[in-house]
């Protein structure tokens, strides 16, 4: 049985970012106005909740989808 969100989910935030070229959650940050506590927290995999506004602000300043941002990952049993 899954212990937490991470056994659940693959954030691929990192990999996003790295793709865009975008070399810290502080300039991620000032470029979204979301605060770097949430970001680093979602970058991690420790975010428990996710708000609809920050995944569209994320996805609209990368230019991504969400499943570009989050990945359930295959063969996990609740």
């Amino acid at each position: 049985m899954p212990e937490g969100v991470q056994d659940l989910f693959h954030f691929k935030l990192e990999d996003v970012m790295w793709e865009k070229r975008i070399k810290s959650i502080n300039e991620l940050s000032e470029k979204t106005k979301i605060s770097r506590y949430a970001l680093t927290s979602f970058k991690k995999g420790q975010s428990t909740r996710l708000d609809l506004s920050t995944i569209y602000t994320l996805c609209t300043e990368l230019g991504c989808e969400i499943n570009d941002l989050i990945e359930i990952k295959k063969g996990v049993s609740k």
